[in-house]
């Protein structure tokens, strides 16, 4: 069983719905070895991320695409690189049933 069927089987436990790549164009399967995507209303939850090529911008096209389609992105406890990232775009962390949450500007 993979990490990311995990990390999702645990969203699901929580009702949100996973997003699978053919189901988002935004979410393009070949920028990432692992990806965790769910759904929860109008915001997409971000997992799990594991890009292909780092430093590439396979991230920040993912944000725009799911900004564009209308969509937050939120980044569900971020770890490694991610949260220097984060924090360099001026997100911002937030508490939300016990898990640290982090939000665009303005979201």
């Amino acid at each position: 069983m993979s990490a990311s069927a995990d990390w999702l089987r645990a969203e699901h436990r929580r009702g949100h719905a996973a997003i699978a790549p053919e189901g988002a164009p935004w979410l393009i399967a070949e920028d990432w070895h692992v990806h965790a995507l769910t759904r929860a209303g109008q915001e997409v939850r971000i997992v799990a991320l594991w890009a292909k090529h780092p430093r590439q911008g396979a991230f920040r096209r993912l944000v725009a695409g799911i900004r564009a389609a209308g969509l937050t992105p939120v980044v569900v406890e971020p770890f490694g690189a991610m949260r220097p990232i984060l924090e360099r775009w001026g997100w911002q962390p937030l508490e939300v049933d016990c898990e640290e949450q982090w939000r665009p500007p303005g979201a």
